[in-house]
């Protein structure tokens, strides 16, 4: 079974509150999918911290593909 990466869950720019049930259902089995051997640290991120942070990445996503899309003109 194939779970997508938080990355790519967070850079979806508009989340309904089914989308935000299911972000927080990934999230949760990606977490349960990590060994406790000590390979990642435990990190605590609030919903709002988490959301800011993929409009970040969002953000940077758009700016890039612009750059690129102006380039390859």
């Amino acid at each position: 079974m194939c779970v997508p990466s938080i990355r790519h869950l967070l850079i979806k720019r508009k989340m309904s509150n089914r989308n935000l049930q299911e972000l927080l259902q990934q999230a949760e089995q990606l977490a349960s999918n990590l060994s406790g051997g000590g390979e990642l640290p435990r990190v605590d991120r609030s919903l709002q911290q988490i959301l800011h942070t993929g409009q970040q990445l969002w953000s940077r996503a758009a700016t890039q593909t612009t750059s690129s899309n102006d380039a390859q003109a």
